[in-house]
Order: structure tokens, then C-alpha cells, then sequence
């Protein structure tokens, strides 16, 4: 089957309206049949324990939104679960559909449905996190922080936000938190002078959420708090399945409160004496890594305007060149914020996913506000990274083939985390059911 080419006429749209539609099939069929199953999910799923962490033993870390939940349904324990799937579901499809919406003008719809993007939760299968949870908190914390609000009411409700963010997840101290201070700190520039005092005056205003997350980070949690969180859900587990052995202890999200920074240190350490078939881990984690920026930078693009090579659309020749350096710039930096999460879990699949999806929604915030942006520019130049990517030779459609496992890496989880491979999975198990 050819791919999306760059000849003009109806052979061309056709091939794109297909590789959508397939798209939308597969990433549909998948969250379907997810979503069913997620129904049976029990104290050691990863999804549903990471929303139900709570203050049962204690102030810690991710657990407001589960101390919200117990309490809304303290006298329904036997609901709490399809609330989670409910809401997890809510949040991922309407995040889906309003990212579709705001970048039409720069991805193709199968791009934003790849794994690279959108795909990422549903190919990965961990849509039931809390992670788009925390991306609706940066949109929400980046369109108030660029808006002409007052300045002091404003920060006061940016920094509600963001704390909120943080006890939900001390993951956006990484992907968010560095994006709101800079971002506010180009609002602020034109009244300080210079930048880096306008990132000064920045962290100041910010100062409420930075302490937050220095609380965060002190709270980790330990066994006996995990014990009690596990505990505090004993009727939902019983209720989920009365066989279950749920008085063994807790596990999934619940049981990684138990662990020590030195632990997730040693299970990440671990990783670099990984082979997979013959494949040395961490060389095929980095290869993952750099072909999403390839991609990413690659496909992103004045997309209205068909102009196409090798199956990936062009930025149209009226639009800045600045804007597509600019975007490089802002991969460089969250890549830079977020690359302590690759050292401290092994969850790059989620971190690739913060990474993409943080970049375009603030790159969107800042060509769309700023008319010009002075960025710290990274010792190569911007303009040579787009000009070498550009180069880089690539079908749409191999983006059906590509897999980014959620933790780790294998030949098995890649295979098995790409859309084709995702579909492949269901019908091979729904076969040796039968």
C-alpha cells in the first residue's frame, strides 16, 4: 500500500481520509475494549490505585484526589470504580477532542492520534492516570497566565491551580510547573526590563506552588501510610471480587508509595544491564526518544496548507520561519525539565507523553501571544535541527507500526503498543479465550 505522497490531485486526499479513518478505527476499537475491561480492574491495577490514593494515613503525595473521592462516596464504595473508569475516560476524550480542535492547523488528524501524541494513553493503556488530568491544569494555568486578568488575582488563581496540579501529582512540578514560570515570565517582561528579571519576579509570584512542591517531594509516603490507603478501600476491593486477596497488602500505585527515592533509583539503574532479544534497552528508550522529536518536529506544520514531501505536510512558505525553531526551542527545554522523570521511574512512556503533548500546548500559547520570544538557545542551531529533520525520510504510515512501551522497553511491548500490534494483541487473546 503506497503512502501519503506528494502528488497533487484526489490520490493523495484519498490516501490521507484513509489513513484517518483507519486511525479512528483502531485507536476506537482499543479505548473500547479497554474501557470494558478496566470494569474488573482491582487493588493491583495501576490506574485505578493511582486515583485512589488519599490522606487516610497521612498527608502525602497524589492524594488529594483520592481523599476527595473517598469522600464522595464513603456510603457507595461499591461505585468507586466505574467512577474512576467513568472520569478517566471523560477527562481522555474530551482532552482528545479539544486537542484535535486547537491544533487542526498543525497536525493531520492520524498524527494526533498516533502514539507520539494522543494515541500515547490508549496504545500505552494508561488513559486511567491521572496524567491528562494534569494537562487540562496546564492549559488552564497557561491561557490564565497569558490573559490581561489583574495581575494579583490572577496569580493568586494560577497558583491554586498548580498546587492543585501538585498534590495531585508531583509529576507537573516537571512538565508544568518550569512552562508556567517562563511563560509568565515573558508576561512580564515588557513592566521588568530584562528577562531574567522577569524570571525573577516570575518565581516570586510562583513562590506558593514551588513550596508545594518542596512539600510534595517530603511527603513520599512509607509502608505503614500505604497499608492505611489500601485499608480505607477494603469494601470497593470486596466488592470488586469477595475472593480477592486484598488482605495480603497493597499493591499497583498504592504499593510505590512504599518505595524509597534510593529504591526507584535502583530499579531505573537496573535498566542500563537490559537486553531485549539481543537489543540494549536504554540504546532503544534513547532511539524512541529521538524519533519522536524527529516526528513531532517533522509533522508539524502549516497543515492547511497541502504542501507535502514524503508524506509528511510542510510549513507553507508564508508562514515565520521562526515558528518552527521556536518549537524546537521549546522541545530542548521541556526535554530538559522533564528528563529527571527517565532517571527516577521507568515509565518513559508517560514521560515521552508529557514531553509531546506539554510542547505543542505551550508552543501554541506562545506563538499565538508573542509576537517575538527571546528563548536561551541550546549550543546547536534551531534552524540546522529543522533542516536535518526535515531530511529525515519517513512514511505516514509506518506511524500504524510504531509502538512506545509504557514501562521499560521490549520487542514484545513495542510490537504490542503500536496500533496495528494493539489490535493484534485483543483478537490473540480474544482467540485463546475461545
Amino acid at each position: 500500500m503506497s503512502g501519503i505522497n506528494d502528488n497533487p490531485g484526489s490520490g493523495r486526499s484519498r490516501a490521507e481520509y484513509a489513513l484517518n479513518a483507519i486511525s479512528v478505527i483502531l485507536i476506537g476499537t482499543v479505548f473500547v475494549v479497554q474501557v470494558f475491561s478496566k470494569t474488573k480492574a482491582s487493588f493491583d491495577d495501576f490506574g485505578l490505585t493511582e486515583w485512589l490514593i488519599n490522606y487516610s494515613g497521612g498527608f502525602v503525595r497524589r492524594g488529594l484526589p483520592g481523599s476527595v473521592i473517598h469522600f464522595l462516596f464513603a456510603n457507595r464504595m461499591d461505585m468507586v470504580n466505574y467512577f474512576v473508569i467513568g472520569i478517566s475516560a471523560v477527562l481522555y476524550i474530551s482532552f482528545l477532542f479539544y486537542f484535535i480542535i486547537s491544533t487542526a492547523k498543525l497536525f493531520p488528524v492520524y498524527v494526533t492520534l498516533s502514539p507520539i501524541l494522543m494515541g500515547a494513553p490508549v496504545y500505552g493503556n494508561f488513559w486511567m492516570r491521572k496524567d491528562v488530568l494534569g494537562l487540562y491544569f496546564l492549559v488552564l494555568a497557561l491561557a490564565l497566565t497569558v490573559s490581561k486578568r489583574k495581575t494579583y488575582l490572577k496569580i493568586a488563581v494560577v497558583n491554586l491551580i498548580l498546587i492543585v496540579s501538585l498534590l495531585s501529582h508531583e509529576a507537573f512540578a516537571f512538565y508544568g510547573l518550569p512552562a508556567v514560570w517562563i511563560v509568565n515570565a515573558f508576561v512580564l517582561q515588557p513592566v521588568s526590563g530584562t528577562i531574567r528579571r522577569a524570571l525573577f519576579k516570575s518565581a516570586v509570584f510562583l513562590l506558593p506552588a514551588f513550596l508545594a512542591f518542596l512539600l510534595v517531594i517530603n511527603f513520599r509516603g512509607n509502608q505503614a501510610i500505604a497499608l492505611k490507603i489500601h485499608n480505607s478501600w477494603s469494601a470497593l476491593w470486596i466488592s470488586i471480587d469477595s475472593n480477592s486477596n486484598y488482605l495480603s497488602g497493597p499493591d499497583g500505585s498504592i504499593r510505590c508509595l512504599q518505595r524509597s527515592a534510593s529504591a526507584e533509583l535502583g530499579i531505573s539503574a537496573k535498566e542500563l544491564t537490559m537486553f531485549s532479544h539481543g537489543i540494549y534497552v536504554p540504546l532503544a528508550v534513547l532511539t524512541t526518544i529521538c524519533l519522536c522529536f524527529i516526528l513531532v518536529i517533522k509533522f508539524i506544520s502549516g497543515y492547511r496548507s497541502g504542501n507535502y514531501e514524503r508524506g509528511i505536510p510542510q510549513l507553507p512558505a508564508a508562514s515565520p520561519a521562526n515558528q518552527k525553531k521556536l518549537f524546537v526551542y521549546i522541545l530542548f527545554l521541556q526535554f530538559l525539565f522533564i528528563s529527571p522523570l527517565f532517571v527516577l521511574a521507568i515509565d518513559y512512556g508517560r514521560w515521552i507523553f508529557f514531553w509531546m503533548l506539554s510542547s505543542v500546548i505551550i508552543f501554541r500559547i506562545l506563538s499565538k501571544h508573542f509576537s517575538t520570544v527571546t528563548l536561551i538557545s541550546p549550543q546547536i542551531s534551531s534552524g540546522l535541527v529543522v533542516s536535518l529533520v526535515q531530511k529525515f525520510p519517513f512514511n505516514s504510515w509506518l506511524l500504524l507500526l510504531l509502538g512506545i512501551p509504557l514501562t521499560g522497553w521490549s520487542v514484545h511491548y513495542f510490537v504490542f503498543s503500536s496500533p496495528l500490534g494493539s489490535v493484534l494483541k485483543i483478537l490473540t487473546e480474544h482467540y485463546l479465550r475461545l
